[in-house]
């Protein structure tokens, strides 16, 4: 378990900085024209909008 955890912590080889603001808090790095969101180095996240659909019956 020891052993996971410290390959876990060399692996991730970002830069830890003190968040000064708010939007310093939300990791988003560069947002792409197909909804891709880059979060950090080699890393990519999407997002999704659902629109709420209202039902007459």
């Amino acid at each position: 378990m020891i052993k996971t955890l410290s390959n876990l912590f060399k692996q991730d080889k970002e830069k830890f900085v003190v968040p000064k603001g708010v939007q310093d808090c939300i990791p988003i790095y560069a947002i792409y024209d197909d909804g891709i969101f880059r979060v950090g180095r080699d890393k990519y996240s999407t997002q999704e909008l659902i629109l709420p659909v209202s039902v007459q019956i």
